[in-house]
């Protein structure tokens, strides 16, 4: 028996993260409706940090970067609703950071990243895929420069 599909995508700074939100966040309808699939990634289009009234749970940087033991019992509370679902689809720069799976911790010494713990956590209960963004170096650095010149 095949668990809940969990899509994370994990998407570097200047890795065309925010196209990627924008779109799954306009068509969060049509992919619920043809794929059974809920996107509760972050949100690029609501600006005043508060999610969709249709979307349980929505991620923002203050979740991922600074994730509290309530907003964690939170986010498992929603996922949990999805278990034997169609599945759920999570997407945020946050997600691309290196963690120790014994501490979880970014860098040793940092707070406990509890987003991440809470993701890994949920391994048994989900068919996770990871879909992570690449940029060439030589066309990644270039991005920054462009951004700030303009």
């Amino acid at each position: 028996k095949r668990n809940t599909p969990l899509i994370t995508h994990a998407g570097p700074h200047k890795t065309a993260t925010t196209t990627l939100q924008t779109l799954l966040e306009v068509n969060r309808h049509l992919m619920l409706k043809t794929t059974g699939l809920t996107y509760m990634g972050k949100f690029t289009k609501f600006h005043e940090n508060a999610c969709p009234e249709d979307v349980p749970f929505c991620l923002d940087h203050d979740f991922i970067d600074g994730s509290t033991p309530g907003n964690v019992a939170k986010f498992e509370f929603e996922m949990r609703k999805h278990l034997g679902g169609g599945g759920v689809v999570l997407s945020g720069e946050g997600f691309s950071k290196i963690m120790s799976r014994k501490h979880t911790n970014v860098l040793p010494g940092h707070r406990k990243d509890l987003s991440l713990a809470s993701l890994r956590d949920m391994q048994g209960c989900f068919d996770m895929t990871v879909v992570l963004a690449y940029r060439r170096y030589f066309e990644w650095i270039v991005s920054p420069y462009n951004s700030l010149q303009k």
